[in-house]
């Protein structure tokens, strides 16, 4: 019945799981609409995780949903779907341990990023939201706790979140429980925030206290100013909530939104990319700078703030096969494809694709082996692909990145051309 993953690893792998639908478009199919299409698919994907006996002999057997997974998109009424937030609630009774898993930024969700992630230069009052003073968060981090909360589950009677962990703590007869609160990037960021929220709310779903609260975001941005980081570690020095909050050094999302983080984005790589010939880098750094200087309160007296502890991942290095698969495709084509008067700028232009790509790689795939869950990634990848609809396109977030940084396709680029431009211009 038990695996051989400790907690963290099996909380971890919840987290990432709760990313099924990321970077997937879909398309309705056989009388159902695309949203609904992406409903069934994550719900199969999340059905064909806790029955696969491989995924059982790490996590454990006895797992069982209490709540969703459930998807939620911003627009429902085309005929395309993408998944704008998604969440999960499960139990294993031989651990006594709730996971809630809460997905990071879909690649291909515009309200994820904009009106989610990068919604910073508002802020909202804690206590509008819970009735209990502690600072502020970001109307984004705002916006997606109110999405977590009002969100229903189709397969469960169209019950919340909440509704849904009392009921199940009550029918069950649970006296001791441990419910942990994971999530990635984005989900890094909703993870610690939807733990406070329960921490602060629990008469409305654990009222007899038996259930205690953890988190364990990973990659996650700063969701508040220091006011909220107060109220926050308070609540861990008093023992309302276990804190583990990890992140890859050098990842640049969990350095937003503090100011002092924020400034070490150009030289993260500095040792292969360095800052002094990437100054597109810097220049976005600073922005995003003033960006969250903007949402920090009068005078910045209250800046946006990273809570503590916040514990750096050992083992991280830079990703050198990501590099040469960039640096590939890029030198030559700005080599033999840009005009005279653009040639001055080829290493700016290379040097940027590859910040982009070295900053997606080092928040997605670098994690697996950092959180020691790559062996439960690999079944995963597998179930993935196996469930993947015909009709549902998807976007790779490296490629993605490059895409935007350069203008350059890495999927679809056509080698054969480029080499025989690259003779045309030699010979």
């Amino acid at each position: 019945m038990a695996g051989s993953y400790s907690n963290s690893q099996i909380i971890h792998s919840f987290s990432f799981s709760s990313n099924s639908p990321g970077g997937l478009t879909f398309s309705g199919s056989g009388g159902q609409s695309a949203f609904q299409e992406m409903q069934a698919y994550v719900t199969k994907v999340s059905k064909d995780i806790l029955a696969n006996t491989t995924i059982q002999g790490y996590i454990g057997s006895d797992w069982v949903p209490v709540w969703g997974p459930v998807v939620w998109a911003n627009e429902r009424d085309n005929t395309t779907a993408h998944a704008d937030n998604t969440m999960g609630a499960y139990y294993s009774p031989s651990l006594k341990l709730f996971i809630i898993a809460i997905a990071g930024t879909n690649p291909n969700s515009p309200y994820g990023w904009i009106d989610e992630d990068f919604d910073v230069a508002t802020t909202v009052t804690w206590e509008s939201i819970t009735g209990v003073s502690g600072g502020s968060v970001s109307q984004g981090t705002a916006t997606g706790l109110n999405i977590l909360l009002t969100m229903e589950d189709p397969n469960n009677s169209n019950v919340t979140l909440l509704n849904a962990l009392k009921n199940y703590i009550s029918t069950n007869s649970i006296t001791s429980a441990e419910l942990a609160v994971a999530g990635h990037s984005l989900g890094g960021a909703l993870s610690p925030t939807l733990a406070l929220y329960l921490s602060d709310m629990r008469s409305s779903w654990d009222p007899s206290g038996v259930v205690s609260l953890s988190t364990y975001p990973t990659a996650g941005p700063t969701p508040g100013n220091s006011t909220f980081v107060k109220h926050y570690e308070k609540e861990i020095a008093d023992n309302k909530i276990a804190y583990t909050s990890l992140y890859n050094p050098i990842d640049s999302v969990p350095q937003a939104w503090e100011l002092d983080t924020l400034a070490n984005i150009p030289t993260l790589y500095e040792s292969d990319i360095p800052a002094t010939e990437n100054p597109v880098i810097g220049t976005v750094s600073a922005g995003l700078g003033l960006l969250s200087l903007k949402g920090s309160g009068f005078l910045a007296l209250y800046p946006y703030k990273q809570i503590c502890p916040w514990t750096s991942l050992t083992g991280s290095a830079f990703n050198t096969t990501v590099d040469d698969s960039v640096t590939k495709v890029l030198k030559p084509i700005y080599k033999y494809a840009l005009p005279k008067s653009l040639q001055a700028y080829y290493d700016n232009l290379v040097n940027v694709a590859r910040f982009a790509a070295q900053a997606a790689a080092q928040h997605t795939i670098a994690y697996s082996p950092l959180l020691d869950i790559t062996d439960f990634m690999t079944e995963y990848d597998a179930i993935l692909a196996n469930n993947k609809p015909t009709t549902a396109t998807s976007v790779d977030l490296i490629n993605e990145a490059v895409k935007n940084a350069s203008g350059v396709d890495l999927e679809t680029f056509d080698v054969e051309a480029m080499e025989e431009l690259s003779k045309s211009a030699t010979s």
